[in-house]
């Protein structure tokens, strides 16, 4: 049976289509009364936030991990690819020391500042 004579059509059938169906039918009352086509009153409208949440993920329950493949290398390789860099260029070894001495005399001037 395609559905009830004089319906235009058919009705939801699976929790997700009747949950997506919720959704839209809150998203056009808020669309009327952002149009300022009805007024909603705070009860109806804490029931919509509650009933949406429900329905649909806010931004506040999303979390999104990102995985990066450098976090899963081995520090060992890590290690030996730098080695082999600082061979191969032996200059980005004294940039590096360099800015690490900058770094260190940085902190060191800060918590001098700190402690007079």
């Amino acid at each position: 049976m395609p559905g009830i004579k004089g319906m235009k059509h058919k009705r939801p059938r699976t929790k997700k289509e009747r949950n997506t169906y919720a959704a839209i039918r809150i998203e056009e009352i808020l669309d009327q009364a952002r149009e300022g086509e009805i007024e909603l009153t705070p009860a109806r409208l804490k029931a919509i936030e509650i009933a949406y949440s429900r329905l649909k993920p806010t931004l506040a329950a999303v979390e999104q991990t990102i995985v990066d493949p450098r976090d899963q290398v081995d520090p060992n390789e890590i290690a030996g690819r730098l080695a082999a860099l600082f061979a191969e260029k032996p200059q980005l070894w004294d940039q590096v020391v360099a800015l690490r001495a900058s770094q260190q005399a940085h902190e060191n001037s800060t918590e001098h500042q700190v402690t007079h």
